[in-house]
């Protein structure tokens, strides 16, 4: 006969166990729900990375379509949207995954050709390059049948041991023609009032306290576009992400704002010496870089004319990492002008519609339909002084734009992520 004491021991030994193994299935199972959950996650963020591939492969612009991946996987559907940003493109996914929302963006272009070692592009206007100075070309040209000789300008003649290192190549009389897809985004830029494609607007002088702004915002918030009809003028604050800010008239950015990633379309842009930032400028007449002026990759600088004149114009000492751009309306007789001064510095592409007037260093591929030099004594057409045109030291893994489709891979690639 068990004792009063040895019968509670034993209820309490098997409640200790049944405790026990309830705590270890409790455990098992949400160990299993945790497993399926980060199984979700990883398989949701797995299908991000599907959708990025997708559209980096993809030529057309998507506007927010849902799309399920994989047939046999009814959780693969994923929200993509490709749209023109400027020059570059604008990528975004998005998926859900129970109450987790997992996104992704991404600013993207063309990486070069690997075959692609093109320094300069001059149309065939059936004459020379003339070369003076401490002028070099490192990597491909594309000339006239007259190519490249020696010339004597301000005291100074050429100093290297050889005119080109690279390839002489023949050029067309006209430059390689721009992406349909490029024209229309830059043109479209170009209108006065509020941009079509916005899908917030917020009027300047209620976004902003006098000269200051400060707006930081994500790529995945609906498009915001800072409009006025007036001119803007920015001496202090923030932009931050892809924002379009836009004036009817003039915008004039200061040394002390900071910008990242946004887009500035007016007719008049001026950008004062000493900022830094990453933005991309459109204008339709008068794009001026000021002195020591730093733009960070990927940034471009387009001039789109209608009018009779039309300027871009890099100061001293100033450097951009990405596009610069001249292109004319040839339907009405535009004359547009690039000047690269002494001293600035562009890593990627020039590309000059008509005139340009080299006197700094390009990184990269420069085209143009003529080059003229204006110096204290005289002006010269054709011809190079202390000019730098090397395309060996652009680095291997940049990222372009990809205007000229010729010249890059038909794949998109990223340039950078973004929050």
């Amino acid at each position: 006969m068990l004792k009063a004491g040895s019968l509670l021991y034993a209820i309490f030994i098997s409640f200790l166990l049944s405790a026990l193994a309830s705590v270890y299935l409790l455990v098992s199972h949400y160990n299993q729900l945790y497993a399926l959950r980060d199984e979700g996650r990883v398989k949701a963020i797995h299908h991000l990375n599907s959708a990025i591939n997708l559209l980096l492969v993809n030529e057309e612009e998507i506007e927010g379509e849902y799309r399920q991946l994989y047939r046999e996987d009814d959780f693969s559907r994923v929200k993509i949207t490709a749209t023109p940003w400027g020059l570059y493109q604008l990528l975004k996914t998005e998926t859900v995954f129970q109450q987790d929302t997992f996104q992704k963006a991404a600013i993207a272009g063309n990486a070069y050709h690997k075959a692609h070692q093109l320094a300069l592009y001059l149309s065939d206007r059936n004459q020379p390059l003339s070369i003076a100075g401490e002028s070099r070309i490192i990597g491909d040209a594309m000339l006239s049948e007259r190519g490249l000789k020696r010339a004597f300008i301000e005291g100074k003649s050429f100093s290297g041991s050889e005119l080109l290192k690279g390839q002489r190549l023949r050029s067309q009389n006209s430059l390689p023609a721009i992406r349909k897809e490029s024209i229309e985004s830059i043109e479209d830029l170009t209108w006065n009032g509020i941009h079509s494609k916005a899908d917030t607007v917020y009027y300047f002088e209620q976004a902003s306290d006098q000269a200051y702004i400060n707006i930081q915002r994500s790529a995945h918030q609906s498009q915001l576009q800072i409009y006025s009809p007036n001119p803007i003028y920015l001496n202090a604050g923030r932009l931050q992400g892809p924002i379009l800010l836009r004036s009817d008239q003039e915008v004039v950015i200061g040394s002390e704002f900071l910008a990242e990633d946004i887009l500035i379309a007016a007719p008049y842009i001026q950008i004062e010496d000493g900022f830094q930032g990453s933005l991309q400028a459109v204008v339709s007449d008068t794009l001026i870089l000021g002195k020591n002026v730093q733009l960070d990759y990927p940034s471009a600088l387009v001039v789109y004319s209608e009018n009779n004149q039309s300027l871009l114009e890099m100061q001293e000492g100033s450097t951009v990492w990405g596009e610069v751009i001249s292109i004319y309306d040839e339907r009405v007789n535009a004359i547009s002008k690039i000047n690269i001064l002494e001293g600035a510095k562009v890593y990627g592409s020039v590309y000059a519609s008509n005139n340009l007037n080299h006197r700094g260093e390009v990184y990269g591929t420069t085209a143009c339909k003529k080059f003229y030099l204006k110096t204290t004594s005289s002006i010269y057409e054709n011809h190079l002084l202390d000019a730098v045109l090397d395309f060996q030291s652009l680095p291997k893994a940049y990222v372009g734009s990809g205007f000229i489709s010729e010249w890059c891979e038909s794949n998109k690639a990223i340039i950078k992520w973004l929050d």
